[in-house]
C-alpha cells in the first residue's frame, strides 16, 4: 500500500491484493478523496502510453501501470509547485537587489515578508511530496527487479519489463532534477528573511 502525504494536495492510495495462490484478484485498487483537482484514474491511465504498448492485462501488470501513471502525473505537479516558488523568490531578490531593508516602503517591506512567509509554508508540504515520490520510484524500481525471482508471485517478461524500466528511468531523471530546489529553497528563504526583516 502506498499513500500520498496528508495534506492539502488531493490525496491518492493504492493497492493490489492476491488470492492466496497468489493470482490476480482484484487488481488495482485507487482511492481518492474528491476535491476539484482530485487525480482522476481513469484519466491517468488514458494519458498514459505504455499500456497502449504491452498487453498489459495479460500480464501482472496492473500492479505497476497505475502507480507508473500517477507518479508521472505527481511529478509533473511538484515540478510546477517548485518552477513557481523558485520564480516567486527571484521576484523577490530582483526587488532587493542593491537595496537596503532600511530604504524599503514599510507596505512593500510588508508584502515582501508575507510573500517569503507564504513560500516558506508551501515549500514543506512540496517537499514530502517529493521524497513520497522518490520512495515510490524506489518501491517500483525493486519491483522490477525482483519480478521473477523465485520467491516472487509476479510475472512480467523482459520485453514488458524492458518498456516499463525506460519509463521508469526518465521519471526518476525528472524528479531528482529538483534536488538542488529541496536544497537550495530554505537557505534562499532564510536569506531573504535576512535582508528584509527590520
Amino acid at each position: 500500500m502506498f499513500q500520498t502525504p496528508r495534506d492539502d494536495w488531493p490525496f491518492f492510495s493504492f493497492s493490489s491484493c492476491y488470492d492466496g495462490r497468489g493470482e490476480k484478484a482484484g487488481g488495482i485498487r485507487a482511492i481518492t478523496i474528491l476535491s476539484p483537482d482530485a487525480y482522476d484514474v481513469l484519466q491517468l491511465l488514458r494519458e498514459h502510453n505504455t499500456s497502449s504498448l504491452i498487453q498489459w492485462e495479460d500480464e501482472y501488470l496492473h500492479v505497476i501501470i497505475p502507480p507508473l501513471a500517477f507518479l508521472s502525473s505527481h511529478i509533473h505537479r511538484v515540478s510546477t509547485a517548485f518552477r513557481s516558488h523558485s520564480a516567486e523568490m527571484s521576484q523577490i531578490e530582483k526587488a532587493l537587489s542593491g537595496i537596503s531593508s532600511g530604504s524599503l516602503e514599510r507596505e512593500h517591506l510588508t508584502q515582501m515578508l508575507d510573500q517569503l512567509n507564504h513560500c516558506n509554508t508551501m515549500y514543506h508540504p512540496v517537499c514530502d511530496r517529493w521524497y513520497f515520490q522518490g520512495r515510490l520510484i524506489q518501491a517500483l524500481e525493486e519491483f522490477l527487479e525482483h519480478r521473477n525471482s523465485k520467491t516472487s508471485r509476479i510475472r512480467i517478461d523482459d520485453t514488458a519489463a524492458t518498456i516499463l524500466a525506460e519509463h521508469l528511468t526518465e521519471l526518476k531523471r525528472r524528479s531528482s532534477s529538483h534536488e538542488h530546489d529541496v536544497r537550495s529553497i530554505p537557505k534562499r528563504v532564510k536569506k531573504l528573511n535576512s535582508t528584509v526583516s527590520p
